[in-house]
């Protein structure tokens, strides 16, 4: 069963809208347009009635404009727009977000509960977060599993911190430290940082671009995509 078969009746959430080729586009389209879908090796056709929310971190218009998107598609999608300002535009999210997914990894990790002491709030609204929410989010699982007592202090957030903004720069090269440089050694060789872990930071660091990702990573979107499946980060 697929997962529009799945979400019949429902919402389903299509991430990174922008990196879907043109040609599962117009496959997408007629979904939207005929209401219907078909099983793969079937010749049945079946009714759906979804919702579906869409997100991207690129210009859809300007890919529309550069032939990547597809015109029609972009019309049908683009009835309801939220656009959602980066982290660093929107400071009174993060302590409360660090929180959640402090909480979350904690819970998964089945750790210490972590609180977050007054000492690294400010730390933590006045980072740049180049690598967005996402970044936000494997800076506290790691801090779930590194700091020992029950209190993050902003010793803890400052290590954290610098030890993903080191990766990081060392990742994209001299320049531009937001560009991965694509010399990083391949998730499938041996590597000190766990393979969770490595896809986590990549992600971050390219700012959840999956195509970006893999191509930091050494291998191809299927196999990056398995890897997330793996790990639970998808």
């Amino acid at each position: 069963m697929g997962m529009f078969e799945l979400a019949h009746g429902g919402t389903i959430f299509l991430d990174e809208i922008s990196e879907m080729s043109l040609q599962l586009q117009g496959r997408l389209l007629r979904v939207i347009e005929e209401r219907e879908i078909m099983r793969l090796g079937h010749d049945t056709v079946l009714p759906v009635d979804i919702r579906i929310i869409a997100a991207t971190n690129r210009n859809l218009a300007q890919d529309v404009e550069e032939n990547r998107f597809r015109k029609d598609l972009f019309y049908r999608l683009d009835v309801l727009r939220l656009d959602i300002p980066p982290l660093r535009h929107r400071r009174e999210d993060i302590v409360p977000l660090a929180r959640h997914f402090l909480a979350q990894a904690d819970a998964e990790n089945k750790s210490v509960v972590h609180t977050i002491d007054e000492s690294a709030h400010a730390l933590l609204q006045e980072h740049l977060w180049d690598g967005n929410v996402r970044q936000l989010r494997n800076i506290c699982e790691r801090l779930s599993v590194v700091v020992a007592t029950q209190v993050v202090t902003a010793a803890d957030v400052a290590s954290c911190l610098g030890s993903a903004t080191t990766r990081a720069s060392s990742a994209a090269g001299p320049g531009d430290a937001s560009t991965p440089h694509t010399s990083r050694a391949p998730l499938t060789t041996g590597s000190d940082m766990p393979a969770r872990e490595r896809i986590v930071e990549a992600l971050a660091c390219c700012d959840g671009n999956r195509t970006r990702t893999a191509k930091m990573l050494g291998m191809d979107r299927t196999t990056l995509y398995r890897h997330m499946l793996k790990h639970g980060l998808v």
